[in-house]
């Protein structure tokens, strides 16, 4: 079901789609925090980057790979 939440707040977008990608990056659920950090990517921005920066430290190791994936993308491009 969160899934499927996420999914439509990344489809409709708008001014309180990062404060609530970031509010996702606090879920339990590992797979949420990484879509969460491939969304706020994708937005981009100040803001994304350090929302994404901060989950360098997170307990998931999966989701400080993504974490470290997609901010060395953001810095290519």
């Amino acid at each position: 079901m969160r899934t499927h939440a996420l999914k439509a707040l990344i489809k409709i977008g708008g001014d309180g789609l990062i404060p609530a990608l970031r509010a996702v990056l606090q879920d339990s659920d590992p797979y949420l925090r990484e879509k969460a950090i491939k969304a706020l990517a994708v937005v981009g921005g100040t803001d994304a980057v350090d929302a994404i920066g901060a989950m360098l430290s997170d307990v998931d190791p999966s989701v400080r790979r993504t974490a470290e994936r997609e901010l060395a993308a953001l810095e290519t491009n």
